[in-house]
């Protein structure tokens, strides 16, 4: 998640220039359990098929959400931070398990993020 701001206005010298400033940070994000991350994606799927959605692991979620968007029509996209690979993975082959799309595999040692979209 990004937070920030963005201001703008004349230059103090000279009212014909204006400044923009811009400040953003990346805000850390709580880790989850295994368990909760599952029902926390339950929830957000809701009552759609699993076959409508992808599952995948990652370790910048908002890289590789720009990539899907290269090659796929990304909507409801969510990810949570499962603190390690090893638990993201967990939680990926669970999904996958039900018939979610995706592939095991992906990502690397430093995936700790879990993400869906659809």
């Amino acid at each position: 998640m990004l937070q920030g701001y963005l201001s703008i206005g004349h230059s103090p010298t000279d009212p014909d220039i204006f400044i923009f400033c811009c400040q953003v940070e990346r805000m850390s994000r709580s880790v989850m359990d295994k368990d909760t991350i599952i029902s926390k994606i339950e929830e957000h799927i809701g009552s759609t098929s699993y076959t409508d959605w992808y599952v995948g692991v990652t370790k910048d979620p908002y890289s590789r959400r720009r990539k899907h968007e290269e090659d796929d029509y990304v909507t409801r996209w969510k990810d949570w931070n499962a603190g390690t690979d090893t638990v993201a993975r967990e939680v990926e082959t669970h999904f996958l398990n039900l018939h979610m799309r995706g592939a095991r595999g992906g990502g690397d040692d430093d995936s700790k993020y879990v993400y869906v979209y659809s």
